[in-house]
């Protein structure tokens, strides 16, 4: 029969974009609460359902994606129209969203405090490579689909983007290496005609020791990029895909269990959960929903924003990879219908697929996330109003749209020598 790439891209895309948006309503719930208010989350929902009118202003659009998506498609227009990937064009990109102060960080909806940081550096003249902070987070992976589309094809050229692609936000080489794998993982679905059961532990020991080879890449060409981090900390994400590959035929709540108590031996924090904010945990959770649910992609999105905790991430992570093995076909008409801003993920989508900028069906992404964001706030704002709350007060209220200026200027010649001299311990 063959295989359709073009489905199998708009599948990547659309199901990143619906997995972020179903679990956007109750990103930081616990199961409990989602059971609570909706028995069982199958379509987009009301965020009122779980957060209560005392924590409306948590509220989010039902089938409204959130910055997970809104990062995917700046590396998507980066890669087009620069041709592929140029760091620091799309750290341009990235900071252009933030601009503007109408909302609580330029036009992004639910940006992190990494990310805020890194675009913060950014804009004071940092260059793009020294912005990331040391980040364990699940960022780089979350957004990293179109780059793995874009560099399918070849798999060390894939690697070397998606490094330069996670740098900007993230110098710990364990939000790096979870980029690695989602991408790893994309790239070989797109080119899977099915997965049978059977097949799904190579996938992932194959995956596992894709990973491990970039790994001692990232250590050996682009260590001197990275924060100081322990000799362990190299392989965390190649080492729970080998222990997820043993253990994929198991009982999913041991499986689960077992995440979580791997992904605690590097954690400063107790771990609860598999979905948490943490990329050993919630990226690996995430690529065990998408292969263990070979047959159904809705069956994966539905199995991994039940579980709650950062479940727009691991929704997003987990309809790229289910979405590029199954296409977009596979995705049930009620949520391609009532997803937001669907007729414009399609033409980005599209181009992509077709590996050239289409100006002519391409609205400016800026302007076109304003409306999205804006439509999403003022109908929010609406729903506080009428319940007479408020934002809740912080104790250290960040200016989250324009930076605080920093004390001196910084030195680029500095930088550039700095970066030399880290080149010459390499071994």
């Amino acid at each position: 029969m063959g295989i359709d790439l073009k489905d199998r891209i708009l599948g990547t895309m659309f199901g990143l974009a619906i997995g972020d948006a179903l679990g956007a309503p109750v990103e930081g719930a616990k199961q409990g609460a989602i059971r609570n208010a909706y028995k069982k989350l199958t379509d987009y929902v009301d965020a009122e359902g779980w957060v209560g009118r005392e924590k409306i202003y948590k509220w989010r659009k039902p089938g409204l994606y959130t910055d997970d998506t809104q990062q995917a498609l700046v590396l998507l227009d980066s890669v087009l129209q620069d041709k592929g990937l140029n760091p620091d064009s799309a750290a341009k990109r990235f900071a252009d969203l933030a601009r503007g102060a109408e909302y609580r960080f330029g036009v992004y909806r639910g940006a992190g405090s990494s990310f805020k940081s890194a675009i913060a550096d950014y804009r004071q003249g940092i260059t793009w490579s020294a912005c990331g902070r040391n980040s364990f987070g699940p960022g780089a992976a979350s957004r990293i689909a179109p780059v793995a589309v874009y560099y399918h094809k070849d798999l060390d050229q894939m690697a070397i983007k998606v490094i330069e692609a996670s740098l900007f936000t993230h110098k710990n080489p364990v939000g790096i290496s979870a980029a690695l794998a989602v991408a790893y993982l994309i790239s070989r679905c797109l080119a899977t005609e099915e997965l049978a059961k059977e097949d799904t532990a190579e996938l992932i020991v194959s995956c596992a020791d894709f990973c491990r080879q970039k790994e001692d890449m990232l250590a050996r060409d682009y260590g001197h990029y990275l924060h100081e981090y322990e000799d362990r900390m190299l392989h965390v994400i190649s080492g729970g895909l080998t222990g997820l590959m043993e253990r994929i035929g198991n009982d999913r709540k041991r499986v689960l269990e077992w995440i979580v108590s791997h992904a605690a031996l590097f954690s400063d924090v107790e771990l609860t959960r598999p979905s948490v904010k943490f990329a050993p945990a919630c990226v690996v959770f995430a690529i065990y929903e998408a292969l263990s649910h070979p047959d159904s992609i809705e069956d994966a999105i539905v199995s991994a924003v039940n579980e709650g905790g950062d479940a727009d991430t691991v929704g997003a992570i987990t309809g790229a990879i289910s979405g590029a093995l199954h296409g977009v076909e596979s995705i049930p008409e009620r949520w391609m219908k009532n997803l937001a801003n669907r007729k414009q993920l399609k033409a980005r989508a599209e181009a992509l697929a077709a590996g050239k900028w289409m100006p002519g069906k391409i609205e400016d992404l800026y302007e076109m996330e304003y409306g999205l964001t804006g439509r999403e706030h003022e109908e929010r704002l609406a729903r506080m109003k009428k319940f007479g709350v408020d934002f809740p007060e912080k104790k250290h209220l960040d200016k989250l749209s324009e930076p605080e200026v920093i004390h001196g200027k910084y030195d680029r010649k500095k930088q550039r020598r700095e970066i030399r001299r880290f080149k010459q311990w390499e071994p």
